[in-house]
């Protein structure tokens, strides 16, 4: 998968059932782990995550904005402040599709979704203020020295 997985934990969050598998791997959870995580610490995350991941987009729109906070603020504590935080919760399909890409070293990239995005949360610094995009359409990105994806630029327009 040419996706660094910090990359992941910032900004992706499983959909689905099928989702929630093809994202629970042991890059994930190797990864977690270096982080100075537990296994305890792990096994919470992936059941929040798994929450998440099974919830009505709409109708418990609140367990993916908390979802999202948490990761946010974990972010903007661990690793550094930035102005906003934005989570894609994709499912299995997507993240298929996104470990396929291939843009090439030191490059920006769009990504179209080969189906619409459950949801795209964004979580403002310093707020409680976060928005929602529904289906969602991509995003724009770059990609580091070895040609894996490292940096989330911006949601792609809405093709209406």
């Amino acid at each position: 998968m040419p996706i660094l997985s910090n990359f992941v934990v910032k900004h992706i969050r499983p959909f689905g059932e099928a989702g929630y598998d093809a994202f629970g791997n042991d890059q994930t959870i190797e990864f977690l782990s270096s982080l100075g995580l537990d296994m305890d610490d792990i096994a919470g995350i992936f059941a929040a995550w798994r929450r998440a991941a099974l919830a009505d987009p709409v109708g418990e729109s609140n367990l993916l904005v908390e979802a999202a906070n948490a990761l946010a603020q974990a972010r903007w504590e661990n690793l550094y402040e930035t102005e906003m935080s934005t989570v894609l919760f994709l499912d299995d399909v997507q993240l298929e599709s996104l470990s396929h890409l291939a843009p090439g070293a030191n490059r920006n990239f769009s990504w179209r979704s080969p189906t619409p995005i459950a949801a795209a949360v964004t979580i403002h610094s310093g707020s409680n203020r976060h928005h929602i995009i529904w289906d969602a359409t991509g995003f724009s990105g770059g990609t580091d020295e070895n040609g894996w994806i490292s940096h989330f630029a911006a949601l792609l327009p809405t093709e209406r």
